[in-house]
């Protein structure tokens, strides 16, 4: 199955999502923080990316 729509769009729609719902969200920037990393690790057939990209994030220092 392919993920052909984990691009920088994708990102960007999220974001805008966010933004519509900015005043009702408590932790804004930890939202875009986590809206960048979800799909950070992509191999096509991986089936734990979300998993790796978290990791990845658990990793910063903010």
């Amino acid at each position: 199955m392919s993920r052909y729509y984990h691009n920088l769009n994708h990102l960007i729609h999220l974001i805008n999502l966010a933004l519509q719902y900015k005043n009702n969200i408590e932790d804004f920037e930890t939202l875009l923080v986590s809206i960048f990393y979800h799909d950070f690790v992509y191999e096509i057939t991986g089936k734990n990316n979300e998993f790796k990209s978290a990791e990845i994030d658990k990793k910063k220092d903010y």
